[in-house]
């Protein structure tokens, strides 16, 4: 998720801590898979984009340089999942969510390629670990917001599809009745309006 600026209870204490929380996640996706609805052809759509960042120095003045920013959109039904580089603040996963136009939206962090924290506009004002100069944070105030609307922009696209996907084949024992698999759609690359590559699926 997005957990730039919170921890789990117990997140620095040992390998113990680490196996309850692993457990308590076990339970709580074998509770939700207990209840789910399996949509047999589920609406299906992939977008991903790029954006630059703004980058400081030490003393916190713009370096003049920025870093490439990847990120992704899928859609699952009703459901979306938005992928950010680096460490989002919970804050930029709220934000996403509360203009998501999906019934339910996660936010994932940590994905493509590292960018360090992302703090908000108000964290920096703020201070504190994450907003101190140093290899885990080199963003200028202001890349967050960037990293968001694009976040969301890429949410709308995946709502405007409207395909659904394949219609999953019963399960059937045996190899001689499984159903073949339909090809795969390919990747289409094509180019975002601020000269970044997008894909489509």
């Amino acid at each position: 998720g997005a957990a730039g600026n919170i921890n789990p209870r117990g997140v620095s204490a040992g390998p113990e801590a680490a196996i309850r929380h692993a457990e308590a996640l076990h339970a709580a996706v074998g509770r939700a898979l207990a209840t789910a609805a399996i949509d047999p052809a589920p609406v299906v759509g992939f977008r991903r984009s790029v954006c630059q960042l703004p980058t400081r120095l030490p003393r916190g003045e713009d370096c003049g340089e920025q870093l490439t920013a990847s990120l992704a959109a899928l859609r699952l039904g009703g459901a979306a999942v938005a992928f950010l580089p680096g460490e989002p603040f919970v804050e930029t996963a709220m934000a996403i969510r509360a203009r998501s136009p999906f019934e339910w939206t996660g936010v994932v962090g940590f994905t493509e390629e590292t960018v360090g924290y992302i703090p908000t506009d108000e964290a920096f004002a703020e201070g504190g670990y994450e907003t101190g100069f140093g290899p885990w944070s080199v963003l200028s105030p202001g890349s967050e917001p960037l990293l968001r609307e694009a976040s969301q922009s890429l949410l709308e696209e995946v709502w405007q599809v409207r395909t659904p996907a394949a219609r999953f084949a019963p399960h059937v024992h045996g190899p001689a009745h499984r159903a073949a698999p339909a090809a795969a759609k390919p990747l289409s690359t094509g180019t975002t309006a601020g000269g970044g590559k997008r894909d489509e699926l």
